[in-house]
């Protein structure tokens, strides 16, 4: 998979309603419920969380997936030199401004370099 794809796909997890969190990669039940590095069982993810989801990697900072690491460096390169997770957390939703341009830049960003 591409990594705007996955990036892509990422977002569309998040922006569903009920399935954004932050403070933990993943949670059961509710944007509230416990954290849970069991990806069949989270329910809601934080940026990083969706990320690791689509890409099949662990939800644990284990085993890495490339292409995840790939996807979560164009993220991480969209904030401006904060870490993703400061801004995820910071959030109030995932519609929030600083939320939609570290993600809207990271997918434009992730299809030029595939064009080339």
């Amino acid at each position: 998979m591409k990594t705007s794809e996955i990036l892509m796909n990422a977002l569309d997890i998040i922006d569903t309603p009920g399935q954004w969190t932050k403070g933990a990669f993943a949670r059961k039940g509710s944007v509230f419920g416990p954290s849970t590095l069991d990806v069949n069982a989270a329910t809601c993810f934080c940026s990083l969380g969706a990320i690791r989801k689509v890409s099949g990697a662990a939800l644990d900072n284990g085993y890495m997936r490339n292409d995840a690491l790939i996807a979560e460096d164009y993220l991480m390169g969209a904030t401006g030199g904060a870490f993703t997770a400061e801004i995820n957390d910071a959030a109030s939703s995932p519609f929030d401004r600083k939320m939609s341009e570290m993600w809207l830049t990271a997918i434009f960003c992730a299809l030029a370099d595939e064009s080339e």
